[in-house]
């Protein structure tokens, strides 16, 4: 560390770097350098660097990918499920008014449209399946995602020297010192805005996930009470018509239900965003210790807390990318032996 530097020891580099802000979550290199206070000048050499523009265009490139692929996955499993859903439950309607010894001209031209209906949605049923098996978008989806967030991932620890560029020619005599800001930045735009994120959408997640196992409490009441409203007695008249009819419908709801639960991935994800948001926060505790060590220009402890902290945001991807590489070896040695 030069003499420059020691003496610029008595400014805060989080008041260099600047408050969090709600845009920070946006990854935005050379907005963040032409903010900087003019004292962070070797912070701003760096994050104007072609490296990091490059990275940041590579983690544009797999987000916008993986939010197409998102929201395709997700179109298609919804129709998959109304689709499912509004077959069976034209199915049963259609069954039970087959019964009729003889059925009014209306009824029977009712009871053939709900046919064709029932027909198209099994049709229907059938098409998002098959496109999303040839499609594959939930595939994309985490592919996309994990390269988005390993590139997310990169372009801080480029920024933080943790990669082979190492920025020994960006601080100059006189300059603040590199370290403590390399940190501030990596805190300000990476550890609070994920923990923002992870404390957020888990909270959403949660309640959403509350919300459906409410509504499956009621549905499976109703199916319950209708079986046996159904079986009681044949001294409800037409009643009882509309009592198997409910001990019809409110199963396949429930499915419909949980179905769409498990595509919008609602209990996985509150439980796992807590878990996330819990690890790094208690890695922010650690903060004071880790700032004392960067104003001293201890390199390798501010390193390790980086990583720490990627490696944790980075828990979910790494087991998806594992599993992936795992599951094309297979494949690979099974056209092998072919």
């Amino acid at each position: 560390m030069n003499a420059g530097a020691a003496t610029a020891q008595d400014v805060d580099a989080r008041q260099l770097i600047g408050s969090s802000e709600p845009a920070d979550w946006r990854l935005a290199p050379l907005s963040h350098a032409e903010a900087l206070d003019e004292k962070a000048v070797a912070l701003k050499r760096v994050l104007e660097n072609e490296a990091i523009a490059e990275i940041k265009r590579r983690q544009e490139r797999h987000d916008a990918a993986a939010g197409e692929q998102q929201a395709m996955y997700k179109r298609y499993g919804r129709l998959e499920i109304y689709f499912g859903a509004a077959a069976a439950i034209l199915g049963a309607i259609v069954l039970m008014s087959s019964g009729a010894a003889s059925p009014a001209p209306l009824a029977e031209t009712l009871r053939l449209v709900l046919l064709v209906v029932q027909v198209l949605c099994t049709a229907g049923l059938l098409s998002v399946k098959y496109l999303m098996k040839q499609v594959q978008p939930f595939l994309k989806w985490q592919r996309e995602r994990a390269a988005a967030e390993s590139a997310r991932v990169e372009l801080f620890e480029t920024v933080c020297g943790l990669t082979g560029r190492k920025w020994r020619d960006a601080e100059q005599p006189g300059d603040f010192p590199l370290l403590p800001l390399q940190l501030e930045y990596f805190v300000r735009y990476q550890l609070l805005v994920q923990l923002k994120y992870y404390g957020e959408r888990g909270a959403e997640h949660a309640k959403a996930a509350g919300r459906y196992v409410s509504g499956g409490a009621v549905l499976t009441f109703v199916a319950v009470f209708a079986a046996g409203a159904a079986g009681w007695s044949q001294e409800f008249g037409d009643t009882i018509g509309l009592a198997s009819l409910a001990a019809l419908m409110a199963p396949v709801l429930l499915n419909a239900q949980t179905s769409l639960s498990r595509l919008n991935q609602d209990e996985r994800n509150a439980a796992r965003y807590a878990i996330t948001f819990e690890h790094l926060d208690r890695l922010r505790g650690k903060l004071d210790e880790v700032r004392e060590k960067a104003r001293a220009g201890l390199e390798e402890p501010v390193h390790a807390f980086i990583r720490s902290v990627n490696e944790i945001i980075s828990v979910e991807h790494s087991e998806w990318l594992t599993q992936q590489s795992s599951q094309q070896a297979r494949l690979e040695a099974a056209a092998e032996t072919e």
